[in-house]
């Protein structure tokens, strides 16, 4: 009888952009080491913080391997950046997942949830999952906008296309990159400081390796409000208007407007407690 060879384990890897942001840490560290899966790494990319915040991180990196510290580049500062650097860690059979200092994940079977979808759905070669998430005010405790998905569906590369077209954009928190797909598309745009995450998105059409979407019923990540995109409104809208200009020339305002639409809907319908 011929033998089976055992199935490697799913891994995830998640990046995290640090500046001085040690206070913010613990919620999302916790949510981590709390996970029922074990199977993934965190690597901290430090933008040149404070010695407070550098023993901090030493300290964490020194109870749990899982955990890796490492620099941006002196000529490179940014959220963006940082998060190019990280990716080069990345193993080739990782899940790829993007995080700010002050998220966390959303309940402790998160990664478990994600990597039984992708076991169960390897033979249809998904290239990147999307799940559910909400933005919480850190002060009230309440979801300023949530971001649900109703049914796990898989979704072809045209249709998400046209999604994206009529004004659907994820968060960038609930992006669930395969190491391949996301190989294609790096490094982040240096052109724009605020949104180069929506431009990698929409990176996607040119990208010939993206064909599948898995999108997930999953609630995975809780995202503080408050972050330096809401503290610079004016700069991040024109980025982002520059951005569809970029890929959908004078048809941008039709994504453009609908994504904003979209977003005031989605606050008015989700207003609630965690």
């Amino acid at each position: 009888m011929k033998k089976t060879k055992k199935p490697e384990p799913i891994t995830f890897l998640f990046i995290v952009p640090t500046l001085n942001s040690y206070k913010k840490l613990p919620k999302l560290i916790d949510s981590l080491t709390n996970q029922t899966y074990i199977f993934w790494r965190c690597i901290l990319v430090d933008g040149d913080s404070n010695e407070k915040h550098k023993k901090w991180v030493k300290s964490i990196v020194k109870k749990d391997e899982r955990f890796i510290s490492i620099n941006e580049n002196k000529n490179q500062r940014g959220i963006y950046p940082a998060m190019s650097k990280g990716y080069k860690s990345a193993f080739i059979n990782d899940w790829i997942i993007f995080l700010g200092s002050d998220d966390w994940l959303a309940s402790r079977n998160v990664i478990s949830s994600l990597a039984e979808s992708i076991s169960k759905n390897s033979f249809k070669k998904i290239d990147l999952l999307i799940s559910s998430t909400d933005l919480v005010n850190p002060k009230t405790k309440k979801i300023s906008r949530s971001h649900p998905i109703k049914s796990d569906i898989f979704v072809e590369r045209e249709r998400f296309l046209k999604l994206l077209f009529f004004g659907y954009m994820p968060n960038h928190q609930s992006l669930c990159f395969s190491s391949d797909l996301l190989g294609s598309l790096m490094p982040y745009s240096e052109d724009f400081d605020l949104a180069a995450d929506n431009e990698l998105i929409l990176r996607l059409s040119l990208c010939k390796k993206f064909n599948r979407i898995l999108f997930c019923t999953q609630k995975s990540i809780n995202i503080e409000a408050g972050g330096i995109s809401s503290k610079f409104i004016l700069k991040r809208t024109l980025e982002v208007a520059r951005i569809y200009f970029r890929y959908y020339k004078f048809k941008f305002f039709i994504p453009f407007i609908l994504r904003y639409t979209n977003r005031i809907r989605y606050k008015i319908l989700n207003h609630k407690k965690i």
